[in-house]
């Protein structure tokens, strides 16, 4: 068995085992061969092992930052994209706002301009046609 373990390759050995116990027997021993291989294993290849993890954790690390940068900019991106709508919308409502207002201060300067010809009809006697009545308008 020793010799097996020995000669396999890492990525292809296998062991058959059994590592349930029954009460008052031994641990198979194929279990603890297997295990002393493959700590054996471990502490042959510790410097290569140990690059590769460094490196496996330090590309995982860069994936996450990126991760992380890339989600932040979305969240910027929405936020910008919002802020513009509402923008958009405050301008649209002052722009409506403008109008309204140009509108009611149109219509005033009419109601003031038939009130005032009204006036002036009344104070003249009634003694104005229509046709002077619209003249008196169109000068105003």
């Amino acid at each position: 068995m020793q010799s097996r373990l020995k000669t396999c390759s890492v990525s292809v050995c296998q062991v058959g085992c059994v590592a349930v116990r029954s009460s008052g027997t031994a641990a198979d021993s194929r279990l603890l061969d297997g295990f002393e291989w493959v700590m054996n294993a471990v502490v042959h290849e510790f410097e290569s092992l140990s690059e590769r993890v460094n490196e496996d954790v330090r590309q995982r690390k860069e994936r996450e930052a990126q991760d992380r940068r890339d989600r932040a900019e979305r969240v910027r991106q929405i936020r910008l994209q919002r802020y513009v709508c509402h923008l958009v919308v405050v301008v649209v409502l002052v722009v409506v706002v403008v109008v309204v207002v140009v509108v009611v201060v149109v219509v005033v300067v009419v109601l003031v301009v038939v009130v005032i010809g009204v006036v002036v009809m009344l104070v003249a006697g009634g003694k104005r046609t229509t046709k002077e009545y619209k003249n008196h308008i169109k000068i105003i």
